[in-house]
């Protein structure tokens, strides 16, 4: 910053601005001493995305209470070649199965908790949803009660991606690549 006796105060100031764009590119503006410059940049999460939409409009829902297994299981499912669809548990599940209708649904239930346990019994009670293969995930050893409610699958935490591609081959007759078998 400069003073200047009877004319003010001049400075030189770096402003930058991000914003987005209707081609949904982030903008970075720029003003350097007077000079602005623009520059676009497309985050890799939104390119990932883009391309994944454009591959496959294969679907699984994901449904947990849990953000750091629905990051987990996001990340899965995008290696396994389909579109993630993360699903909060307090959401009403079944209404969001019947207007994704995804090729999968990974659930997360846990005991005490019964919400994970309700939402299974909603699934697999509803004629369209019913058909949807379910992926029943927990921390508890609960194998027996999972597949009794109606999982076709139950993975007990933690798990790897390895573990969760096999489940995922098992119930959907594909290999990693999305081929069928």
């Amino acid at each position: 910053m400069n003073s200047h006796p009877g004319r003010g105060v001049s400075a030189d100031i770096e402003l930058s601005q991000k914003y987005k764009s209707p081609s949904q590119n982030w903008n970075f503006l720029f003003a350097i001493r007077g000079k602005v410059m623009v520059r676009s940049r497309q985050p890799i999460a939104y390119s990932h995305e883009e391309r994944m939409n454009h591959i496959t409009k294969k679907r699984i829902m994901i449904v947990g209470k849990d953000s750091r297994f629905s990051y987990l299981l996001q990340r899965f499912v995008r290696t396994s070649a389909y579109r993630a669809i993360p699903v909060n548990l307090g959401d009403d599940v079944l209404a969001f199965a019947r207007d994704e209708k995804p090729v999968a649904i990974v659930l997360e239930v846990d005991t005490p908790q019964v919400v994970g346990w309700n939402a299974l019994r909603a699934l697999k009670s509803d004629p369209d949803a019913g058909r949807i293969p379910v992926i029943v995930c927990s921390w508890l050893d609960e194998s027996a009660r999972g597949l009794a409610e109606g999982a076709d699958m139950y993975l007990r935490m933690p798990f790897l991606y390895e573990e969760f591609g096999a489940a995922l081959t098992t119930l959907l007759g594909e290999d990693d690549n999305g081929e069928h078998r």
